[in-house]
């Protein structure tokens, strides 16, 4: 009988690692399985390390990341409800603990392509299980079965990106199918930052492919114009699809008009922004202590006991001017050495990263994504391209 080496049982875990993201994450109690699984996978690596005898890698990028930590641990001496501070400071430190892990252990393309793989074959399972617990009868959003809907819109979004960038790559039009399921599941989510996201991001990537030459740029371009409007063509005239996001697209878009919106929770949303941006005044460098936004928010508007909603201002009111720049700081250096290594390596797959990035932080006026585990996944494998890229030449 065959036996399994340790980088097998590293890639069996990873996989459903990246997998309990997709589905247990969200969900309380089986959040726990979840993190389970990181502590086992982390061991893992670190073995694996100690067996080779690695050198531990700290780049740029970790040290900046590192500094954002400790200024959120920090504040929880200072935080209103310190219990609340260090509820999260624990998810960050698995997350940060995770991310150094990572660096360490991809010192190939085969194994980040093999974790990208990880993130596209996830995304599909979880898109089919949504579908097949979905009730049709009803023209609601689906998901929640697995949290909040916005969440797994937006993980499933990094999947189908990575899917395009496999399809575009391989050639292979499986691949097409599951970026066709994925993109499907996003809509009946009802997620407009997903929706968003992934077509900012495709849009990038489609842009930034290997040819440089300006015929493929405008036919890129081009390609990308009838993207949109095809997606918008279907949220506005598929019943189903207009039930569920193309009218909160409409009163997305009403709300930045003149005319403004009836939605409520747009307009909130918008009121809660503000109440933040008042509170930072008072607090500028520091702020009120790590996730005490929703702290303030119960104590001073009635609103209740949630987040902003809003990442600059979730991190602008909980670690004030310092820690927002530093972890914004951390995402431009990734983002920086990914531009550096397309000129040593395959362009659309640094400009992939890059999509997703940048789109994310786009997306911060929409939702908090500090804490997320999937783009912790992509901005450790991002700061690491440049290196493989100089010892893959």
């Amino acid at each position: 009988m065959k036996k399994i080496t340790l980088n097998q049982l590293i890639n069996c875990i990873m996989f459903f690692y990246v997998l309990s993201i997709y589905v247990f994450t969200s969900q309380a109690g089986w959040n726990i399985l979840s993190n389970c699984l990181a502590l086992f996978l982390i061991g893992l690596i670190w073995l694996e390390i100690l067996l080779l005898r690695k050198e531990i890698i700290f780049n740029f990028f970790l040290f900046v990341y590192s500094l954002f930590i400790i200024i959120c641990m920090v504040s929880v001496f200072y935080a209103i409800e310190p219990s609340t501070a260090f509820s999260k400071i624990q998810t960050l430190i698995l997350i940060y603990i995770l991310i150094l892990s990572l660096i360490n252990y991809v010192d190939t393309l085969e194994k980040l392509y093999f974790i990208m793989k990880c993130f596209i074959f996830s995304g599909f399972i979880t898109s089919i299980y949504i579908l097949i617990n979905a009730d049709f009868t009803v023209l609601e959003r689906i998901g929640s079965e697995l949290g909040n809907v916005n969440s797994i819109g937006m993980i499933i979004g990094i999947s189908s990106i990575l899917c395009l960038f496999y399809l575009l790559k391989t050639r292979n039009y499986w691949y097409s199918v599951i970026i066709l399921t994925d993109l499907i599941v996003i809509l009946l989510t009802g997620s407009r930052k997903a929706l968003l996201f992934v077509v900012i991001s495709i849009v990038l990537m489609l842009i930034f492919q290997e040819d440089i030459k300006l015929g493929s740029k405008f036919r890129a371009l081009f390609i990308s114009i009838v993207f949109i409007f095809a997606i918008f063509y279907i949220i506005n005239n598929v019943p189903l699809f207009y039930q569920i996001i193309g009218e909160r697209m409409g009163t997305m878009f009403d709300f930045f008009s003149s005319s403004g919106t009836a939605d409520s929770s747009m307009n909130i949303r918008s009121e809660m922004i503000l109440w933040g941006w008042s509170w930072f005044k008072e607090h500028p460098f520091l702020g009120y202590g790590i996730d005490n936004y929703r702290v303030l928010l119960s104590t001073s508007s009635g609103q209740g006991y949630t987040y902003s909603h809003n990442n600059v201002i979730e991190l602008l009111v909980g670690t004030g001017i310092i820690g927002t720049a530093l972890f914004y700081l951390a995402n431009v250096i990734v983002i920086r050495d990914l531009m550096k290594a397309s000129k040593v390596i395959s362009k659309s797959l640094c400009y992939m990263f890059i999509a997703i990035i940048v789109g994310y932080m786009i997306m911060s006026v929409g939702m908090v994504y500090y804490d997320d585990k999937g783009i912790g996944f992509i901005l450790a494998i991002g700061s690491i391209i440049y290196r493989l890229a100089k010892t893959e030449n």
